[in-house]
């Protein structure tokens, strides 16, 4: 019987020992994939911000360790909060969103240096505007209104500036209202209770 129970039970034993080894790598992977965890969340914590923004006055110094100032935004008037910060700490301030910091920028005189082309300008970040690319071509690919302004992208808006002249708009006046007029008109025949594709419309005319 012993001479059975040991031949029957012997794999059983190999089967409980494969599973332990097979067990033992995962505990692993998911032991360095916690440490891993916490250690990014240290660093990004920990680092310190680019360029000078310490001396920004700002909601960061009251922000939650990686939540940053997320839960005072967590409303559906959260730009009443940007109005709060702006008022308290100026029109150039900083806060923590989880635990990236973002410059929060209300002041009219700034948004004109900023947004403008002169020296101090900035340009569009890319990771922004990245998802509206994806949106617009299959491909990815930045247009006239996302693109960095570089000299091809000036000599695109110069070429195309021109059709936007007030004074050609205005020549386009009289087709633009035919066109419409006709849809107006086709629509109208479709009676009341018709429903219509406005966007599939717009595009008529």
């Amino acid at each position: 019987m012993d001479s059975v129970a040991s031949v029957v039970g012997s794999p059983v034993l190999a089967t409980k020992h494969n599973l332990a080894l097979t067990a033992a790598p995962v505990e692993t992977a998911i032991a360095v994939s916690i440490l891993a965890v916490l250690l990014g969340v240290y660093y990004m914590m920990n680092r310190r911000p680019k360029y000078d923004l310490n001396k920004m006055e700002g909601a960061w110094h009251n922000a939650l360790p990686v939540l940053g100032n997320v839960l005072e935004l967590l409303t559906p008037n959260f730009h009443r909060k940007f109005l709060e910060w702006s008022d308290k700490y100026g029109g150039i301030n900083r806060f923590k969103f989880l635990w990236h910091d973002v410059v929060l920028v209300t002041d009219p005189a700034a948004l004109g240096v900023i947004m403008g082309r002169g020296e101090h300008a900035i340009d569009k970040a890319f990771e922004t505007y990245a998802p509206i690319n994806k949106m617009c071509d299959p491909h990815g690919e930045p247009n006239l209104l996302t693109a960095a302004a570089d000299e091809r992208w000036k000599a695109i808006r110069k070429a195309v500036a021109v059709s936007f002249s007030a004074q050609n708009i205005k020549k386009k006046f009289p087709m633009i209202l035919q066109h419409v007029n006709e849809v107006v008109k086709r629509s109208a025949k479709l009676g009341p209770v018709a429903s219509i594709d406005v966007d599939q419309t717009a595009l008529r005319v």
